[in-house]
């Protein structure tokens, strides 16, 4: 943090953009997750374009750390990431795709003229109203909730968003551990086993916390992809809310909120109502 806004990025990609001149290429392609609105303002300003929106694309990201009683290690996630791309000529380009469905290699013209928008801001707007500016500082700043019902509405982002360290962290559940919950909401949200240990009595007790702390694990399965956040009503300390999932689920929660210093406000791990 103590670096930040001092112009280290914006160094760092016209020192890459420069070296990739040399080397003779026209073009810079670059995939940042959705929910990087910094880096995403650093790419705008230098004047890359959103080329393509990737829903469930595997990215590497830092994890671990003190705050999360892990060891440092590069992680991989699937979540929703853009590709941003900068033409140093001026000419519109080509790029390659792997097509999903015959996996062969096709060409696919870029509509280089596409404005980038900060997704992120409008997928925030959309979901949560006059309340997005500071829903965006707790979910992306790390900033305190003022109210429970920010933090349920940050919470509701975070999932859509992937961000399985911040659910993790604003969250009670007893006998897990952060690093443990952090693994729970992986399973969860992005379908990952791989990295949990190969002991059956292990990752059996993984799903045990995840269908007694948050549901049957089955339906947890549709929060891989939600669609729409509607609040239902909200006191100092309850929540009560809908998730409408894609796959047409929906479901009601109304939850207990206790205040907590670092985040403002958790989730307590109880809840008055818990309805697929």
């Amino acid at each position: 943090p103590p670096f930040r806004g001092k112009g280290i990025a914006r160094s760092l990609v016209e020192s890459l953009e420069e070296a990739v001149k040399k080397w003779g290429y026209n073009d810079l392609v670059l995939l940042v997750e959705a929910s990087n609105t910094n880096a995403i303002g650093v790419y705008d300003r230098l004047g890359y374009k959103l080329v393509e929106e990737r829903p469930n694309e595997q990215t590497a990201y830092l994890d671990g750390g003190s705050d999360t009683g892990k060891a440092r290690s590069v992680e991989k996630r699937g979540t929703l990431a853009y590709l941003y791309r900068k033409c140093f000529d001026g000419e519109p380009g080509v790029l390659f795709f792997r097509d999903e469905k015959d996996e062969e290699a096709k060409k696919s013209e870029v509509d280089v003229a596409s404005s980038p928008k900060e997704k992120v801001d409008f997928a925030l707007q959309e979901d949560h109203g006059d309340m997005w500016p500071e829903v965006k500082q707790i979910l992306v700043k790390r900033k305190a909730a003022t109210s429970a019902e920010a933090m349920a509405r940050a919470r509701y982002s975070a999932v859509k968003f992937k961000d399985c360290s911040f659910l993790a962290a604003t969250e009670r559940n007893e006998g897990k551990g952060i690093a443990e919950r952090v693994d729970i909401w992986r399973i969860s949200l992005e379908g990952r086993t791989d990295y949990v240990d190969d002991s059956i009595a292990w990752f059996e007790d993984i799903l045990d916390g995840l269908s007694s702390a948050f549901g049957q694990a089955d339906d947890m399965k549709n929060l891989q992809s939600v669609e729409k956040f509607e609040m239902l009503g909200a006191t100092e300390d309850i929540v009560h809310f809908k998730i409408f999932c894609k796959s047409g689920k929906v479901l009601e929660e109304k939850d207990k909120y206790l205040p907590d210093n670092q985040y403002g406000f958790i989730y307590s791990g109880d809840s008055e109502m818990y309805d697929w």
